[in-house]
């Protein structure tokens, strides 16, 4: 979960994730740089200078590419944040609307059973989404039965919404719930389909990787190009500018890869361990139960 905190001189300049990433990018060319502005000084060996107007053409142009670039992953990383909200939000709605209006039938809780269900499935798609093995956090709120349908299943999230399907079925069936709320129970049953397959679709379809080489390819040309553009008429003031120039475009490319993966365990990461808890806890409390888990607190970080 982030927190942006106010940071430090010190973090300012370099306990940045950011720059702890690019940090051998950045190293290379202030050396580079300082090797060239060195051999011109001395008059040890002439480099032919790059015209600084090739290279702002081509840091313009570069500026540009990388903006789209940089859109396009926070466009996927907001439409994760707000679907992983969308899908907290269903689950709180389905787990209340079935305690609310399944009426109770002695030595069936199947409202508790839907409700604890929610839970599960929060967790089953964190994990799926975070790339993880199906945890054992998700044992107390299913039955034996289900725990074993699991365990065999491919898709565990879509299992989990078919059983809440077919108890709303069998509800209504039973006579224990009325074909009008049944109704209003699927719509959240379909809310949190359609909310699953979002983030499904998010975390299978990257961005075209051919389209993310370029710019690599292109960020570092041209970071360690400048060195030779600006080595001779900037003189001793050659590295700092060309760390500067570089920071910028190797900063991008960093939030660029990072924005592109919102599930990953990285700086930018959706809070989802942090959602499921909350979940939990909402769902357990409006069961009755007492002995809560804790909330899951967040973590400082510095993002620039």
């Amino acid at each position: 979960m982030i927190v942006r905190g106010k940071p430090t001189f010190w973090e300012l300049l370099y306990l940045s994730s950011v720059v702890q990433r690019i940090l051998p990018q950045l190293i290379a060319v202030v050396c580079l740089s300082l090797l060239l502005v060195v051999l011109h000084r001395r008059g040890w060996t002439q480099i032919p200078t790059i015209p600084t107007v090739g290279l702002s053409v081509i840091g313009a142009a570069l500026s540009i590419l990388a903006a789209f670039r940089n859109s396009a992953s926070y466009e996927r990383w907001w439409e994760a944040r707000r679907v992983a909200g969308l899908l907290v939000v269903e689950a709180r709605n389905l787990s209340r609307q079935a305690q609310s209006y399944i009426a109770a039938a002695p030595g069936d809780e199947l409202s508790r059973r839907i409700s604890l269900r929610c839970i599960a499935f929060i967790q089953v798609t964190r994990d799926f989404l975070r790339d993880r093995p199906a945890g054992e956090d998700t044992a107390p709120y299913l039955s034996s039965e289900e725990r074993a349908v699991l365990a065999s299943s491919r898709n565990r999230s879509s299992r989990l919404l078919a059983a809440f399907s077919a108890d709303i079925a069998g509800a209504v069936a039973a006579g224990r719930l009325s074909p009008q709320m049944a109704r209003t129970l699927e719509d959240r049953v379909v809310a949190l389909t359609l909310a699953y397959g979002m983030l499904e679709r998010t975390k299978v379809t990257p961005i075209p990787f051919s389209y993310s080489l370029a710019l690599h390819r292109l960020t570092y040309i041209f970071c360690f190009l400048v060195p030779f553009g600006i080595a001779d008429p900037a003189s001793y003031w050659a590295p700092p500018l060309a760390l500067i120039i570089s920071y910028i475009f190797f900063g991008l490319d960093v939030l660029a890869d990072v924005m592109e993966a919102p599930f990953s365990d990285t700086f930018m990461v959706i809070p989802l361990d942090a959602m499921a808890r909350v979940v939990e806890i909402n769902v357990l409390e409006s069961l009755g139960e007492k002995d809560l888990p804790e909330p899951i607190r967040p973590k400082n970080f510095v993002l620039t």
